[in-house]
């Protein structure tokens, strides 16, 4: 996975790696799992949300640490999972399901909300997927994914990619 920290370099890697996308379907996603001492699974958004495409492509989308990017067209990891058991499980975040079938439309990068001693801190952490019927968006919440799916373009600002 290729990890970006500044605006420029998540601009340039979010608009190579989304730009062969605009017009193709998201087919279904994956979400990592994490089993737990009492033999439990739950959903550990530390890893990767991978996007799968009909043309066998895909894209895998992580944040982590303070406003740091991992983004690849691989399955390729974040960080090293060691003796950890996890389990990727296809479209298991149910609010998400609206993205399955559509096709993208275009790509945004947002500013993310933060201050610090009162004062506004530039973060860029937002990364938001236009849909045919609304915006998937992936941020960062504080060293690990979230996802929204919304039908109306989210408020905030945003700087087009691609």
């Amino acid at each position: 996975m290729i990890e970006v920290n500044s605006k420029a370099e998540k601009i340039e890697i979010i608009k190579e790696t989304f730009l062969p996308l605009i017009g193709k379907r998201i087919s279904h996603f994956d979400t990592a799992q994490l089993k737990m001492e009492m033999g439990e699974w739950d959903d550990w958004f530390d890893l990767p949300i991978r996007l799968f495409f009909d043309a066998n492509e895909i894209v895998s989308i992580a944040w982590s640490h303070f406003e740091t990017l991992f983004i690849s067209s691989d399955s390729s990891l974040n960080f090293p999972i060691d003796d950890a058991q996890v389990r990727w499980v296809k479209n298991n975040v149910s609010f998400l399901l609206p993205v399955i079938n559509e096709a993208i439309q275009s790509v945004m990068i947002g500013r993310g909300e933060l201050s610090f001693d009162g004062q506004d801190v530039e973060i860029w952490t937002r990364l938001v997927v236009q849909l045919e019927t609304g915006w998937f968006e992936i941020y960062n919440r504080l060293d690990e994914n979230a996802f929204v799916f919304h039908s109306e373009k989210p408020e905030g600002v945003f700087e087009f990619v691609c």
